[in-house]
């Protein structure tokens, strides 16, 4: 599934990837609930509301109905390459719990200690809560991109990116390779590798499905230790 080409912050993503693992709907499109609009004052505008097209888990952490997120993706060309850019960003990762009960009887058992550090900060509201939201941004170039033109080209696409290094971690990366997604914020500056893409188009949306795997590298991990995974629907009509 990948070239042997290494091309700095950039991976290639081949156009041909079977996935084994659990399928996802890709019948429907994502929706999800806005943000009511605030009142504006006299004195002030209303404040400005993201804009929510998908939503991110992070496989065993605190909050199993995952985060609100933005998802942005472009068809680019450079070099005579195709090249697909991709920006998450997410919501607070609290932005959906109001409960600081737990948070506070988190924080008693957490102190206590461990024997995984890492594992217990994967699972710790308070920990997440201290780094507030998530940010994944990448530009990878597509291999087997005949025909790809336009976002809407996707359809019934799957690409898979970064799975080379899921056995031996970070240090299985060549000297000079970087990996596709060169900007990765989850539990401060992480990375993100063993990327699997689905594309569906339904009518006007091209539903996305998206998984792949979290090293802790912040805290010193370089093992790809957890999971995470992406639904959202982007507009082919903008």
């Amino acid at each position: 599934f990948f070239s042997t080409k290494l091309r700095p912050a950039h991976h290639l993503f081949s156009g041909s990837a079977h996935f084994s693992g659990p399928r996802l709907n890709m019948g429907r499109s994502i929706v999800l609930d806005q943000p009511s609009p605030e009142v504006a004052s006299p004195d002030h505008e209303p404040a400005a509301q993201p804009s929510y097209n998908a939503r991110i888990w992070f496989v065993d952490n605190p909050w199993k109905n995952g985060h609100a997120a933005r998802l942005e993706l472009q068809i680019e060309e450079e070099d005579g390459e195709k090249i697909l850019s991709v920006n998450l960003n997410s919501d607070y990762y609290y932005a959906e719990d109001e409960s600081e009960e737990d948070a506070e009887a988190e924080s008693e058992e957490g102190s206590k200690g461990s024997e995984d550090e890492d594992e217990e900060d994967w699972k710790s509201t308070v920990v997440w809560g201290n780094y507030h939201k998530s940010t994944l941004s990448g530009a990878v170039v597509l291999r087997d991109a005949e025909g790809i033109e336009t976002l809407a080209d996707l359809d019934s696409k799957v690409f898979e990116a970064d799975h080379h290094v899921l056995e031996g971690g970070m240090d299985d990366l060549d000297d000079n390779e970087e990996l596709a997604f060169d900007h990765c914020y989850i539990l401060g500056h992480d990375a993100v590798a063993g990327h699997t893409f689905r594309f569906k188009r339904e009518g006007d949306l091209l539903n996305v499905e998206w998984d792949g795997k979290v090293a802790m590298t912040y805290v010193g991990s370089n093992e790809f230790d957890h999971e995470f995974r992406v639904e959202g629907s982007v507009s082919l009509s903008a």
